[in-house]
């Protein structure tokens, strides 16, 4: 059986057809900065209710914005800025990380991830759901492949829940790391959010939304996503831990090698024990926790779409001052 044929068996079943009509198009754009990553500033765009060719396509922004939750223990600012510029200034999720880098001498501003400005019509969530996401790499880190003992622990769900489907993330689902493995045990699966997608960001609020669970074992973004949503959050079963190894590839620890051992002791078991040991426990147990959610994402810092735009210097006027700028640095320099 194909991967198609796969898909196509799970959405031809009244959940998966519904799902599948709910699920947003992907729109695949370039990454020119950070603003873009996951459809970012096509989420703006749209709630200003403006072009999105003309006000997410045209106008860059050379903002850095937070695009994910950064887990604790936070050490180092880098951990929130990644490779993205933090002056002349860093839009974050809170307080918190705004604090972490005015200790670096950086101003952040906090507006809430990306993902606070997801929106999606009122979706009826499907009892005795829940929605399997097993650790994912990027298209630069190396992801373990599925276990035979993660493998069993999804079969089982099959025992507790009435619908369990998959997600994978876009670049597993390119490296073929999970596809096999689910067919084998019969569980479905569908694709998760791929940061070139315009309408990510919305994709993963809407399966959140639908599902009642949400189980991983590994600790990322994921369940923030799905605490904020509404969605019942399980950390469960085999752990999935980074190795250093793992992380090798990767651009941002290239830059900055000195930050992968502690990468790899923050997505360890006891860490993670240590700082979220409510999101350890059984699916069928799992806890709703929008409060806590809606805090890691900084919910309550979210701006006017309007603000936003302003903040992330998109606009005529923004660009117009940019290549002045540039121009005139560039002449300088030449003159020097």
């Amino acid at each position: 059986m194909n991967a198609d044929t796969f898909i196509s068996r799970f959405e031809s079943s009244d959940v998966g057809g519904k799902l599948s009509r709910l699920l947003p198009a992907k729109q695949m754009n370039d990454l020119r900065s950070e603003a873009d990553y996951y459809g970012a500033l096509w989420r703006i765009a749209s709630l200003r209710q403006t072009s999105l060719a003309v006000d997410a396509r045209v106008h860059k922004s050379e903002i850095g914005w937070q695009h994910g939750w950064v887990t604790a223990p936070v050490t180092d600012y880098r951990q929130v800025t990644g490779l993205s510029p933090a002056k002349p200034y860093y839009l974050v999720a809170s307080t918190r990380e705004q604090s972490i880098l005015s200790s670096a001498g950086l101003v952040g501003i906090p507006v809430g991830l990306p993902f606070a400005y997801a929106r999606v019509d009122p979706i009826h969530r499907v009892r005795g759901s829940v929605l399997v996401m097993p650790a994912h790499g990027t298209d630069h880190t190396l992801v373990q492949d599925a276990t035979r003992d993660y493998l069993e622990f999804i079969r089982s769900l099959r025992d507790q829940f009435d619908h369990v489907v998959a997600c994978i993330s876009a670049p597993c689902l390119r490296r073929g790391v999970w596809q096999g493995h689910l067919q084998s045990i019969g569980v479905p699966w569908i694709e998760g959010a791929d940061i070139r997608d315009g309408n990510a960001l919305n994709r993963m609020k809407t399966l959140f939304s639908f599902f009642e669970t949400m189980t991983s074992n590994a600790i990322g973004s994921h369940f923030a996503y799905a605490a904020c949503s509404g969605c019942r959050v399980s950390l469960c079963g085999p752990m999935h831990g980074l190795t250093a190894d793992s992380l090798r590839s990767e651009p941002y620890y290239q830059t900055n090698p000195d930050l992968v051992d502690i990468a790899v002791y923050r997505a360890s078991e006891a860490c993670t024990r240590e700082h979220y040991p409510q999101l350890f426990c059984d699916p069928v147990l799992a806890p709703e926790l929008r409060t806590w959610g809606r805090e890691q994402i900084g919910w309550s810092h979210q701006r006017d779409a309007n603000e936003m735009a302003r903040l992330l210097q998109t606009g005529w006027l923004p660009r117009i001052r940019r290549k002045i700028k540039r121009s005139v640095t560039r002449r300088f320099s030449r003159a020097a």
